[in-house]
């Protein structure tokens, strides 16, 4: 059985044995849960808000109070938009072959849906503390759980990115490694130490016999 060289198309360069488009559909299906995640989270508050204004005490809501309402309700319409543009993407670069440029743009839209969806649900403390207890507990609420996002979503990932401790893309890039323990420039070995990308068949041992016996 020969040992068969990578194929040109395979990338390795992360320790994954999958070509450009392969990998393109992984990070797609990613994006694709992801954004399913804040999807969810978009829907509950967005679902809150609905309710809020068919309730007999909406009427007791100040001015300012009813504005604040509607600027989460247009907040909340327009985090949904961006979580459902990918989709719509999708749909018009459907079988065009454009799955990497798909990735490109869905992870920006992500990148928006989540600073979003942290803006709506300080939007929504701030609401509720104001409306519940006073304007200074609401402004008190809704900074505490802007700072919260800020750090759990922008420099906490940010952190460990720098860090170095996500994963281990960056050291089996950094030091070529292949999946197999080899550097990515080496050239692949067979498993009796030759070189190259294929062992030698036995048709060409006997056709080097041959020619030794015509040169004896």
């Amino acid at each position: 059985m020969e040992l068969m060289a990578s194929e040109p198309t395979a990338d390795r360069r992360h320790g994954r044995d999958e070509t450009r488009d392969e990998r393109a559909d992984r990070n797609w299906g990613e994006l694709v849960q992801e954004l399913r995640v804040t999807q969810t989270g978009t829907q509950i508050l967005s679902g809150f808000l609905l309710t809020v204004a068919f309730q007999q005490s909406f009427q007791h809501l100040s001015g300012y109070q009813k504005v604040i309402y509607l600027c989460l309700i247009v907040l909340a319409a327009a985090t949904t938009a961006v979580g459902l543009l990918p989709v719509a993407l999708h749909r018009a670069m459907f079988r065009r072959r454009r799955k990497e440029w798909l990735v490109t743009q869905g992870n920006r839209l992500l990148v928006i849906a989540l600073s979003l969806v942290a803006a709506l649900t300080s939007g929504v403390v701030f609401f509720l503390f104001d409306v519940v207890a006073s304007l200074t507990a609401g402004v008190i609420a809704g900074i505490a759980a802007a700072v919260a996002m800020i750090m759990w979503l922008l420099v906490y990932p940010l952190a460990l990115r720098r860090s170095g401790t996500a994963g281990d893309d960056e050291p089996m890039a950094r030091h070529g490694a292949v999946g197999n323990g080899e550097p990515s420039g080496a050239s692949p070995t067979t498993r009796d130490g030759r070189e190259g990308g294929r062992r030698p068949s036995a048709a060409s041992g006997y056709a080097r016999d041959e020619e030794r016996a015509d040169h004896g």
